[in-house]
């Protein structure tokens, strides 16, 4: 019946197209699409390699498209044809589908294992029209079924391992392979992938085991001999270093390499080597040390070129095959983005604080390793490279000073040490089985140049989503903050740091961090991937660690705010990626967790396991941890248990299981009751402290949200708009306050930077933060048992500057200029799975301010406040303040009795009368007139000679449908012709607009 509706649809809408061709009138035509995706991914995306991706032939894979076309405004797709097709034959035609929105999920027979499929895709306009078609492809990996009888080999002796084979006539190539914990491989001496120290991702091994899917046709030598030559390292599975909570039955060898190759040739697919063949020989090459913490030590006179190419002669050891107790986990294939180098960053300077130390500062604290080149010493003479996040400065408690030497205290256990030992000859240093967290690198043993060192940054190849620029300086530098600590902990999971003896995959740190993460970054696989590991821990009791995968640290069952970032990470991709497939895999697992939780809660919610709770609040007085306050144990536990019950019951009714939506419906309208009950005493909240009202406001209906709203607002003004929440009631307190009539006060909060706030990691004096978050608050003054200086769980407000200031809500499709708050604009380019949104909005005419911070001379958005009359002229500067200024809203600001600069007015005019915009330079500013005490920043407000508006520009994607608030103002488009809104909502066109709010 739709395929009937929808070729009725395309035949009236045919009659229009000819009659507007008859009447000369332009008309547009569906182009070819673009950016085809499978399951989230890039099947041949230069930053995340085709090479090393495949989907489960298991799962119904999703696909999405970007339509493109030539008419400027308003076009939209109107339905759409997927086919796919294997080795030539169709396998699955969608037909014509009358559908809006850009994606598809297969739905043909069974997807066939070690299989190349090829989908096109065509899609209709809204006047019948079809696009030609586009073609991409993807690959399904291997069933587990497949590795019968391929078995593990591995030593935890030697690291390396090479054999050679003849393939035969061909047209395809592909090696599946897991190298546990770090790996690489080459074919023919030729690296099979440009990723970085893993082929399978860190996952508990007893449980699941994922490998890599190779395409190395272009490597093989066809009816001749080959050779492949694996590198293991010890990574993740280095049973000295990370310890397995559960399931260590068996399974005693640290590196293991498992691995099939497979060519389809004129008679079919054929396996031409496993891991099981004959021929495999090994040996210890020149990495004679490696750990994930301590580094990594390389004798070059270890090495033996040539040894993964054929022919290659030495004394190398036959492997015994079958002779392991190997990981029992089921073999899958990893379809998320590996791990690559995203960027180089060379030192921008070097210091010598002692005879034979130089120390190098990258400018940026980020997860990676250095390369070294031209490395001259005699045989025998070592390099030695320390790495560090900071400084070592006076405020560090038990640390004896020593002026410009890095401090390593803070990385606890992890030695973070890499070693060359030289062959004689002039080498090159590249440590493959290793990372580390670092900004210093402090090197000993040889005495190098500048241009001999450089930073390699690397991370899970996600690709950046979102790019969002504000009128305040600080906001921007924010972001890259948040950006910078999400990204360094891409490291195939998600850890919580990056430095030292942890970087675990925390699940606290994934609840809180999601929504950010999914806003900022293309991460729909990624997430996807970190659901499935999330998946394999849940016991058979429903319960969830702490941890995922489980080493070293955490219990189970988790906080109850740790093990919510199963269903929570899940429910965040689909909200904001549209996976609705996920949910239908993990329906069942996130409702017998929810049931565990509800175990937990057997005697009443204030009885409820809570061993984290809101984590590291700032303390009231900087370095003593004993002055912070945090809820009541269960309190945040009661919260999340909610939630979980929440997202649930959310997720069962968008995949149609009714029972289960109305059942968790209706335990959450008891929970709250029973949240009330318990905790809602004496007419507050608790103790009434910031994170109590913020968690009350979160959890919504039928909660007592005006004493909720008014408290957290008088906590936020007695406090001079600082926070004193901890990691969860940080995530919520801003949206809190934005709901309830307080938005400029949430800005002003975030905008903070004297302690306790986010802004005093730029602008202490002791040691500046670049891309990184610290682990607390107040970091410089605390000592090393917890300390990380790059740690993402403070990173949630990211989602706040992107959804609620710059203004697009990904959850409802609505855009949101921040008219009511302290900020003159934003711009935003956003990548969508069906093309690119393009958002700003600028404040023009009357009242303008502008605002900046004295940052690091090395933070492009420090030390300068601009502002913009749009096409207006500054008739006049009603106010400037360098120094601790107060107010909230543009108009309002008030000079500090003790911290003002008294040429603040005269340098503004100066700068500022009679231009349409003008940036005024902090560095002007005396700061040794203002008291020492004093934590600067500037604010000024000039009058405009145009009248003020707001100016909306939009540019929305072909199948993104996205509607506009107007805030109750009048809006027109840019020639003056009003528009009507539905209520408060504009729906927008797709293409570029422009709107005028009055």
């Amino acid at each position: 019946i739709l395929k009937l509706q929808f070729l009725y649809f395309i035949g009236l809408q045919m009659h229009v197209l000819s009659l507007c061709m008859l009447l000369g009138l332009a008309v547009g035509a569906p182009l070819q699409p673009t950016r085809m995706r499978c399951d989230g991914s890039a099947f041949g995306s230069e930053f995340n390699p085709s090479t090393s991706f495949a989907v489960r032939h298991d799962r119904r894979v999703r696909f999405t498209w970007e339509p493109l076309s030539n008419v400027n405004t308003g076009a939209s797709q109107a339905g759409y044809r997927v086919v796919v097709r294997s080795d030539g034959k169709q396998v699955w035609d969608s037909g014509m589908v009358q559908s809006a929105i850009p994606e598809a999920v297969y739905i043909g027979s069974s997807l066939k294992p070690g299989t190349l499929y090829t989908w096109e895709v065509s899609w209709a306009d809204e006047t019948g029209a079809l696009s030609a078609p586009a073609t991409s492809s993807f690959r399904t990996g291997l069933a587990d079924a497949n590795w019968t009888g391929v078995n593990w080999i591995g030593s935890n002796t030697t690291n390396l391992y090479r054999a050679e084979f003849t393939a035969p006539t061909f047209t395809n190539a592909v090696l599946y392979l897991a190298g546990l914990g770090y790996s690489y491989t080459t074919v023919n001496g030729v690296n099979v992938s440009s990723s970085h120290l893993v082929s399978a991702p860190w996952t508990q091994n007893e449980r699941l085991v994922m490998y890599s899917t190779y395409d190395v046709t272009a490597l093989l030598k066809q009816n001749t001999a080959n050779s492949i030559g694996v590198a293991l390292g010890y990574g993740w599975r280095d049973s000295r270093t990370f310890t397995r909570r559960e399931d260590t039955a068996g399974d005693s060898t640290d590196r293991v390499l498992r691995a099939i190759l497979q060519v389809t040739a004129a008679n079919g697919t054929q396996t031409i080597l496993t891991t099981s063949s004959a021929g495999w020989t090994t040996a210890a090459g020149p990495v004679v040390a490696d750990n994930v913490y301590n580094g990594e030590t390389y004798d070059a006179r270890k090495e033996m070129p040539g040894w993964d190419l054929v022919g290659f002669q030495g004394n190398w050891t036959a492997v015994e095959t079958g002779v392991l107790l190997p990981p029992r986990g089921p073999m899958v294939p990893w379809s998320a983005p590996h791990v690559a180098v995203s960027r180089i960053v060379k030192p921008i300077n070097v210091t010598t604080p002692k005879p034979g130390i130089q120390i190098f500062d990258f400018g940026v604290n980020q997860a990676g390793v250095v390369m070294v080149t031209g490395i001259n010493l005699p045989a025998g003479k070592s390099m030695t490279l320390r790495h560090a996040e900071i400084m070592q400065h006076p405020g560090i408690p038990g640390n004896t000073y020593e002026p410009g030497m890095i401090y390593t205290g803070n990385l606890r256990g992890a030695k973070a040490t890499d070693v060359y030992i030289s062959n004689g000859k002039v080498g090159k240093f590249f440590p493959k089985f290793t990372y580390h967290g670092f900004r210093f690198v402090e090197v000993t043993g040889v005495a190098l140049e500048m241009n001999q060192i450089e930073m390699h940054h690397f991370h899970s190849a996600i690709p950046l989503k979102t790019v969002v620029k504000f009128s305040s300086p600080l906001l921007n530098s924010m972001q890259q903050l948040a950006l910078g600590a999400q990204r360094s902990n891409f490291m195939s999971v998600l850890t919580d740091c990056d430095q030292r003896d942890e970087r675990l995959g925390w699940m606290g740190d994934a609840d809180l961090s999601s929504n950010s993460i999914a806003l900022n970054y293309d991460a729909t696989s990624f997430l996807k991937f970190c659901t499935d590991i999330q998946a394999t821990e849940v016991d058979s009791d429903g319960s969830l660690p702490d941890v995922v995968p489980y080493y070293r640290y955490g219990g189970r069952p988790a906080d109850v705010s740790w093990s919510a970032a199963y269903p929570q990470v899940q429910y965040v991709n689909w909200k904001m990626n549209n996976d609705i497939e996920g949910i239908k895999e993990n329906l069942h697992l996130m409702v017998l967790h929810q049931k565990n939780v509800a175990g937990q809660a057997a005697n009443g919610l204030g009885n409820m396991h809570t061993p984290y709770g809101d984590w590291v609040p700032p303390p009231a007085t900087k370095g003593n941890p004993g002055t912070a306050v945090k809820p009541s144990a269960p309190y945040t536990s009661a919260f999340s248990y909610i939630v979980i019950t929440q997202i649930v019951g959310e997720m069962a009714a968008a995949v149609g299981n009714t029972t289960v939506a109305q059942y968790m419906a209706g335990q959450v309208t008891e929970l709250k009751k029973e949240f009330n009950n318990v905790f809602f005493k004496n007419g507050k909240y608790d103790l009434n402290i910031q994170t109590n009202n913020a968690l009350a406001l979160a959890l919504g209906e039928g909660m007592n949200t005006t004493v909720a709203a008014s408290e957290l607002y008088n906590s936020v003004v007695a406090k001079a708009h600082h926070f004193d929440t901890g990691i969860i009631g940080f995530k919520f307190m801003f949206d809190g306050l934005h709901d309830n009539g307080h938005a400029s006060d949430a800005l002003a909060v975030l905008e903070a930077t004297d302690y306790p706030s986010v802004g005093y990691m730029l602008t202490n004096p002791l040691e500046d933060a670049t891309q990184n978050l610290w682990e607390l608050i107040d970091g410089p003054f605390e000592g090393p048992g917890m300390n990380s200086r790059n740690h993402h769980m403070w990173s949630s407000y990211s989602a706040y500057l992107v959804k609620r200031l710059a203004g697009v809500d990904l959850n409802n499709k609505v855009l949101s200029p921040s008219i009511d708050v302290d900020l003159s604009s934003s711009e935003i380019e956003m990548q969508l799975s069906n093309g690119v949104l393009k958002y700003s909005w600028a404040k023009e005419g009357g009242l303008q301010c502008g605002k900046g911070y004295k940052g690091n001379v090395n933070d492009g958005n420090a030390n300068k406040a601009e502002v913009s009359c749009g096409g207006g002229v500054v008739t006049d500067v009603v106010f400037a303040s360098y120094g601790e200024p107060t107010g909230t809203v543009c108009g309002g600001y008030k000079e500090s009795a003790m911290c003002h600069h008294p040429e603040s007015l005269n340098v503004a005019k100066k700068a500022c009368l009679g231009l349409k915009s003008c940036s005024i330079d902090l560095s002007v500013f005396d700061v040794n007139v203002l008291p020492s005490t004093c934590s600067p920043h500037f604010k000024y407000t000039v009058q405009c000679s145009n009248v003020p508006v707001t100016r909306v520009d939009v540019e929305i994607p072909i199948g993104a449908a996205f509607s506009l608030r107007t805030s109750n103002r009048s809006i027109s488009l840019l020639d003056g012709v009003l528009l009507q809104a539905d209520g408060e909502l504009l729906r927008l066109p797709s293409g570029g607009s422009s709107y005028i709010l009055r």
